[in-house]
C-alpha cells in the first residue's frame, strides 16, 4: 500500500512540473510577443474598468477639440507574434460626455430610438426635475450608461453631436491585449492540467490519493471559471463601447464668450439681472394663485381673531371708565 501510495504521488508531482514547464515555456512566448509590440501601444501606462491593466492601457487625456464628441484615431491593426500567429487588438473605448438640449422629451425619445438602430443599448438612466412648460422654474436632468458596439461608437457620437449641443466630452482608449492574451494563455494552461488531473482521477487506487488528486482539480477548476468570467467581460468592454451622457434641459444653451471687455460684462450682468426677476417674478406669480386659496382662508381667521380681540379691548376700556364714574 505504501509503494503505491508513492508511486501515486510521484506521479502526480511529475504531471504538476511538466504543467508549469509549459505555462513558463507559454508565458515567455507571450512576454517576447509583448516585447515586439510594447513601442507601439504601451507607452503610457494608466488604469481603467474592473482590473488592473498596468502595462496594458493607454490613456488619452480629454481636449478641447473633443467637445463636438469626436474620438481619436485608434490603431486596429493586428500584430503578428514571432510564431506567426495573429493576434487581434483588444481595445476598450471609453467617453463622458455632458450635453445641453432645449427639447427635452423628443431628444430623449431620439436618442433611445438611436441607441436600438446602431443595435446597442441602454444599460442604466435616470432623469429628475419637471419641464420648463409645467410652470417649474428648475430644469430636467437625465443621466444615461449607453453601451454601443465598438465599431458604431463614432457614429453614434456624431449623430448625438446633431441631436444635442455637447458642452464637453471626456474619452478614455485602454489597450488591454497584452492582458487578454496572457490570461487566455493561462487559461489554456489550466484546461491541459484539468485534463491530466481527470485522467489521473480515473486510475487512482486508493482513497488517500483520490482525495489529494481531487483538491487539485477544484482548485484548478475554480482557477479556470474565474479566468472565463474576467475574459467574457473584457470581450464585453471591448465589443461594446460605454458612453456616459449628462443631458440638462436649458432655456438658453451656454454661450462660450473668449473675453469680454468691462462693459460687455457690465451690460451683461445687467441684462441678466433682469432676466432673473422676470424669472423670479414669474415664479412669484404662479405661487401666489397657487395661494390664494390658503391666503383667503387665513385672511378670514386673521380678520375673526382682529374683531375678537377689538371686542375685548373695547369691553376692558368701557368698563375701566365706568369703575372712574363710580369712584368719582
Amino acid at each position: 500500500m505504501k509503494k503505491t501510495n508513492v508511486k501515486w504521488l510521484a506521479l502526480v508531482l511529475s504531471a504538476l512540473m511538466v504543467v508549469a514547464l509549459v505555462s513558463c515555456s507559454a508565458s515567455g512566448r507571450l512576454d517576447s510577443e509583448s516585447m515586439n509590440s510594447s513601442d507601439k501601444y504601451y507607452d503610457a501606462p494608466s488604469s481603467a474598468g474592473d482590473y488592473d491593466y498596468a502595462e496594458d492601457e493607454m490613456e488619452m487625456k480629454p481636449s478641447e477639440e473633443n467637445a463636438d464628441g469626436s474620438m481619436p484615431p485608434v490603431a486596429d491593426d493586428a500584430e503578428t507574434s514571432s510564431d506567426g500567429k495573429t493576434i487581434e487588438e483588444k481595445i476598450i473605448r471609453t467617453v463622458e460626455i455632458n450635453a445641453q438640449t432645449k427639447e427635452f422629451d423628443q431628444v430623449t425619445v431620439k436618442l433611445e430610438s438611436m441607441v436600438r438602430e446602431l443595435g446597442g443599448y441602454v444599460e442604466s438612466s435616470r432623469s429628475n426635475g419637471a419641464g420648463y412648460s409645467s410652470g417649474s422654474r428648475f430644469s430636467r436632468n437625465a443621466n444615461y450608461v449607453i453601451r454601443i458596439p465598438a465599431e458604431h461608437l463614432d457614429e453614434f457620437l456624431t449623430r448625438s453631436g446633431e441631436l444635442c449641443r455637447v458642452t464637453s466630452s471626456y474619452s478614455n482608449v485602454s489597450n488591454v491585449t497584452a492582458t487578454y492574451y496572457d490570461m487566455q494563455s493561462r487559461l489554456e494552461t489550466l484546461r491541459a492540467e484539468k485534463v491530466s488531473l481527470q485522467a489521473m482521477l480515473e486510475k487512482a487506487e486508493d482513497i488517500e490519493t483520490m482525495l489529494r488528486v481531487q483538491q487539485y482539480l477544484y482548485d484548478v477548476i475554480s482557477e479556470i471559471e474565474s479566468y472565463e468570467t474576467r475574459l467574457r467581460v473584457l470581450d464585453s468592454k471591448v465589443s461594446y463601447s460605454t458612453v456616459t451622457l449628462y443631458l440638462s434641459e436649458v432655456v438658453e444653451y451656454t454661450q462660450e464668450v473668449e473675453e469680454a471687455s468691462w462693459g460687455e460684462r457690465l451690460g451683461d450682468a445687467f441684462v441678466e439681472s433682469w432676466l432673473d426677476f422676470a424669472d423670479n417674478f414669474q415664479g412669484f406669480t404662479v405661487w401666489f394663485v397657487n395661494a390664494i386659496p390658503t391666503l383667503l382662508v387665513l385672511g378670514a381667521i386673521a380678520a375673526v381673531v382682529i374683531v375678537l380681540i377689538k371686542k375685548r379691548v373695547n369691553k376692558r376700556r368701557a368698563k375701566r371708565e365706568q369703575d372712574k364714574e363710580e369712584k368719582s
